[in-house]
């Protein structure tokens, strides 16, 4: 066999050879619509026409999302800040490879939630009731004792305590809870059925843009995927495209992952999303959880961008 034969015939081998498949990545986040991004990328193909391989997978309680990366169970969390600063505050290395969603004061897909059969109908009904959140530390948790600060009242009165979304409903139908911090799908299913009925909106007091949910990773994983990191971020922004341009793709895609009926995916309220993230947001949630104890001392937030 001479050389240009050998050298064809190895060409054509390279050439039929499968290619290598993407590495498979697990990328955790709970059944909210503020995840919507997420949804989209893998539900629309986003990440694969980026070369990546992400599967989105949901997990009960935000809490549980640092673990689950340091465990490396999953690669990605799409985690909402207060649970990140927490982390971080506790000694794991944490650091941001994107942002998410963010806050907004026309917001109404986040919802202080009372049982139909209690008599709160108002912040200060709420002195000596079960309040039930997705996750104590979270961004609900945080967010509802900011505001209610902010209606002078005092929270530590308010008996919290962790529930997972696909439960609330029948503990406020049951009467175990007084009320919840739900978001949609589940704020609007709760109050469709009749199981509950909104007190407040209270993100509407909120300071604009503050990022809410964002994209996490072990910055030893961070650091080991450099060069997948851009295609990611490429590829939320996508999706962020997607919804702002057909909101009803992105519950499509919502509803891909979180199995609700149609007709309450149909009126689901999606996030206010933007993929930049800077120090200055995660100052923001710095100082408000210092003054609710959950963080006691002052943190870097530009040590915590992975760019």
């Amino acid at each position: 066999m001479n050389a240009r034969i050998a050298a064809s015939l190895l060409w054509l081998a390279l050439f039929l050879a499968p290619a290598a498949r993407a590495e498979t990545i697990q990328a955790g986040t709970t059944a909210g619509s503020e995840s919507a991004p997420l949804f989209v990328a893998a539900h629309e193909g986003i990440f694969a026409r980026h070369g990546l391989d992400i599967q989105p997978l949901i997990i009960a309680l935000m809490p549980n999302l640092p673990a689950s990366l340091v465990s490396n169970s999953i690669g990605i969390a799409g985690m909402v800040s207060t649970t990140f600063l927490q982390a971080v505050s506790g000694g794991l290395d944490l650091v941001v490879i994107s942002g998410g969603s963010v806050t907004s004061p026309t917001a109404q897909n986040i919802a202080l939630i009372a049982g139909s059969n209690t008599n709160i109908r108002s912040a200060q009904d709420l002195s000596g009731h079960r309040v039930r959140m997705p996750g104590l530390g979270a961004f609900m948790d945080v967010t509802l004792r900011w505001w209610l600060t902010q209606q002078n009242i005092d929270w530590h009165k308010i008996e919290f305590t962790e529930v997972t979304f696909p439960t609330m409903r029948d503990l406020l139908r049951s009467g175990q809870v007084d009320a919840v911090g739900a978001i949609d799908p589940f704020a609007r299913g709760i109050v469709d059925s009749g199981a509950g009925r909104v007190v407040a909106y209270f993100l509407k007091d909120v300071p604009a843009g503050e990022p809410s949910v964002i994209y996490v990773a072990t910055r030893a994983w961070a650091q080991a995927h450099a060069t997948q990191l851009p295609a990611f971020r490429e590829a939320i922004e996508q999706a962020i495209d997607v919804i702002r341009a057909d909101p009803a793709r992105g519950r499509a895609a919502v509803g891909a992952y979180i199995k609700l009926p149609p007709q309450v995916l149909a009126t689901t309220e999606l996030g206010t999303y933007d993929p930049a993230i800077t120090p200055a947001g995660l100052s923001w949630w710095v100082d408000v959880m210092r003054a609710q104890d959950l963080i006691s001392e002052p943190l870097d937030t530009t040590h915590l961008i992975l760019r």
